[in-house]
């Protein structure tokens, strides 16, 4: 399953690409993807309508609505400020200590561990390493 959160809104690339990628480009409205054949692949995002714009052709995708800080669900790991995703450490599904440093994150020149509240089970990942994310977005999701 290929999601990515942009801009806070999760967009299924399952339909638009069969491939693994990886990122080589974010931005507000842009992303650029290499997939496995070194092919890259150019997006554009409209959050003023939901829609996803790739090779000429409008995808829709869902907005998410996130917790900030203010929410009480301490299931949620949320970004401190805006920075940038250095390493993720944990994936999907894997069993996790209190304690145990899920992400790294860099914020004005400073390096940020995200790390679990509690032993749990990673139930999702938000972002993708060299992703930039805004300040109180859910970053990782415990269950």
């Amino acid at each position: 399953m290929k999601n990515l959160t942009i801009n806070k809104n999760e967009v299924d690339l399952n339909k638009i690409i069969t491939s693994d990628f990886k990122i080589i480009f974010s931005s507000e409205d842009k992303l650029i993807l290499i997939d496995k054949d070194s092919i890259e692949h150019c997006f554009y995002l409209n959050s003023s309508n939901n829609e996803l714009s790739y090779n000429g052709k409008l995808y829709k995708y869902k907005k998410n609505v996130r917790s900030s800080k203010t929410g009480n669900d301490d299931h949620e790991m949320i970004s401190p400020m805006p920075g940038k995703i250095i390493k993720i450490f944990v994936s999907k599904d894997e069993k996790v200590s209190k304690g145990q440093t899920l992400l790294i994150m860099e914020a004005m020149k400073m390096e940020h561990a995200i790390k679990a509240p509690f032993d749990g089970i990673v139930e999702s990942i938000f972002f993708t390493e060299n992703q930039q994310v805004e300040a109180e977005v859910e970053l990782i999701k415990l269950k």
